[in-house]
Formats: structure tokens, sequence, C-alpha cells
């Protein structure tokens, strides 16, 4: 970081780049927690039984009388069998 020559502090032109690079980061990181946040549901037939994300993307889901399956990234279902 370049400082003035009488005090040793940054200068003004380097301030103001770090706040401007600080608002940037903050900007990303704000906006990287509000799409982590969103969420979805869905109504199943019974109580979830079991759940577990594969590594393809899906999260598969087991009631007491279902199976289900659903994309992570679209949160569509990909269909359900009755078991």
């Amino acid at each position: 970081m370049p400082t003035s020559k009488s005090d040793g502090r940054p200068s003004q032109a380097t301030m103001q780049r770090f706040c401007v690079l600080l608002v940037l980061f903050l900007s990303c990181a704000t906006c990287s927690r509000v799409a982590a946040a969103e969420r979805w549901s869905a109504k199943l037939d019974g109580k979830v039984r079991f759940y577990q994300s594969t590594e393809l993307g899906l999260l598969i889901v087991g009631t007491e009388k279902s199976l289900y399956a659903w994309t992570a990234r679209a949160a569509t279902s990909c269909g359900a069998a009755r078991t």
C-alpha cells in the first residue's frame, strides 16, 4: 500500500480503492447468502423416513408409502414411486 511521505498513513487514493473493494466484497458476500438461503417445500404423502443427496445432484426422499426424487438446482420433481 503506498503511503504518504509525511506521516506513514495510506494516501487518500489508496483509502478510496480500499473502500470500493470492501463494498464490492460485502455486496458479493450478501448476494451469495441470499441465494443460498432460498428454500422450497413439497407436500409428501407421509412422514419423511430418510433423505439423501446424490453425486448426480438429486435429492432422494423416502416416506412410508413413496420414494421421491428432486433435482438440486431447479428444485423440480423427477417423479415419485409408490412402495
